[in-house]
């Protein structure tokens, strides 16, 4: 099944399975000189100082360390993370892959001996402490389960967390920074080219076997926050969910109206040249009225600021042209 089919699975039955590291390494004295102590969603990361040796467990990290000008010493999923984010800084040839995402290789990491490894909360929580042998880790909740906390806030906190993390909140601060005027930026073209206010929708879509399914996102996505702060308006409003989308059928296009459809499809995906999937679609009155946008496969909905600088530049361009 597709890869990314899989980023929200919790790999409950690994522990188990999965041989266990015994701990090697001397607690660090949070008082000592240099200490860098960081709290997290199970507990606090004290580490000696910057962290030098970081691997990432989940792509939008890996994508943050890239962002702070940090290859990360090993990566889970690197054939994935590769095809589906698209950022414009690569991930060395020489990174290792230590698994996929939830499911670690738990002897590679301790191989690559890091000063920090970093995953989340719906991976980790059933190893760990299997991670924590091996280096201080950072566990980090990208989809608050509160509706009240803004999962685009939450992205900026965990991205100064990863700064502090590694000696780099000074670069953290300037690229958020920037990420802000770019958004300010992206709005001003999209207010002078008359479409402020317009309502749309943002979807990622998929097949596999004979279903069909379209994720649309909520206002408590990142992705979809980041276009309300272009000044367009979001038209899918279902109760919160916690990951920021609701999966329906194809068919559910139907009732969305004549809105701006941003879509994430891959080129090779089976919708493309679906016969019955063609017909619905060139019903549908946002393809009619020239409003459906494609935004490329590679374009990453649950990332940091770098995903969401290529969101801004092709939303923005696709409304203003």
């Amino acid at each position: 099944m597709r890869k990314f089919l899989t980023f929200i699975m919790v790999a409950a039955v690994l522990a188990a399975c999965s041989p266990r590291i015994q701990s090697t390494r001397q607690p660090v004295d949070p008082n000592q000189a240099g200490a860098i102590t960081i709290p997290h969603k199970m507990g606090e990361a004290v580490l000696p100082g910057p962290a030098l040796r970081v691997v990432a467990l989940e792509w939008t990290y890996v994508e943050n360390l890239l962002a702070l000008g940090i290859q990360p010493v090993g990566v889970a999923d690197i054939e994935g993370f590769n095809t589906w984010v698209n950022v414009p800084v690569e991930l060395s040839a020489d990174v290792v892959d230590v698994g996929m995402r939830g499911e670690p290789d738990f002897e590679t990491l301790a191989a690559l001996q890091p000063d920090l490894i970093i995953d989340t909360q719906i991976t980790a929580t059933e190893y760990y402490e299997q991670l924590n042998a091996i280096a201080p880790t950072l566990i980090l909740n990208p989809y608050p389960d509160d509706p009240a906390i803004s999962t685009f806030q939450e992205m900026q906190d965990s991205f100064r967390l990863l700064g502090q993390a590694t000696g780099r909140s000074d670069v953290a601060e300037q690229i958020l920074a920037d990420l802000d005027a770019r958004i300010a930026d992206g709005r001003a073209a999209i207010a002078a080219s008359g479409h402020a206010g317009e309502g749309f929708v943002l979807s990622q879509m998929y097949s596999w076997l004979t279903m069909t399914t379209a994720r649309l996102f909520l206002d408590n996505g990142m992705a979809t926050n980041i276009i309300e702060q272009l000044g367009l308006e979001n038209a899918w409003q279902p109760e919160f969910a916690q990951y920021g989308f609701t999966e329906v059928g194809t068919e559910a296009l139907t009732e969305l109206g004549d809105v701006h459809f941003f879509y994430v499809l891959q080129e090779d995906d089976g919708l493309n040249t679906s016969g019955s999937f063609q017909k619905l679609w060139d019903t549908l009155p946002f393809v009619q009225s020239g409003k459906a946008h494609p935004i490329g496969g590679d374009t990453w909905l649950f990332g940091g600021p770098l995903s969401a600088g290529v969101l801004i530049d092709r939303v923005v361009e696709a409304v203003t042209e």
